[in-house]
């Protein structure tokens, strides 16, 4: 399975990787991703899914950021009309969709280095927000 990646940079395409088979039936649309980009690695929305690609070699998703699709395919098509409208990249539009809290530019190197697949949780919190949250639960 093949997924279609845009990334929160000034660039008017997307990009093909490969979805590691124990992905397959998890990976969808709407989702943060974080892939392999020239030197860097950096964290891509998936735009959709295609069995095939006319690029033999792909590079592979390394993680998945989402349990669930972060943008809705309304938001997609807000964002690719925001693409349209404002001239910018869809995933630059894609990005200003997103909650800052949850564009998450940088993972721990264990993260990123871990080659077990992995859903890291978009939750996150402040310091006193994880100690209310505590409480909350501890009373539950």
């Amino acid at each position: 399975m093949i997924a279609k990646i845009v990334f929160n940079l000034p660039l008017d395409r997307a990009f093909d990787y490969l979805v590691p088979e124990a992905w397959v039936t998890r990976v969808q649309p709407g989702m943060r991703v974080v892939t392999p980009f020239g030197h860097r690695t950096l964290v891509g929305y998936v735009l959709g899914l295609r069995p095939q690609s006319h690029i033999a070699h792909l590079k592979s998703l390394l993680h998945v950021l989402d349990p669930l699709p972060m943008l809705t395919p309304g938001q997609l098509r807000l964002a690719r009309w925001i693409a349209a409208y404002y001239c910018c990249s869809l995933g630059e539009a894609c990005a200003a969709l997103v909650p800052t809290a949850l564009r998450m530019r940088a993972l721990t190197d264990e993260q990123l280095t871990s080659s077990t697949p992995q859903v890291i949780s978009p939750l996150i919190l402040t310091p006193e927000q994880d100690a209310a949250c505590t409480k909350i639960l501890s009373a539950l």
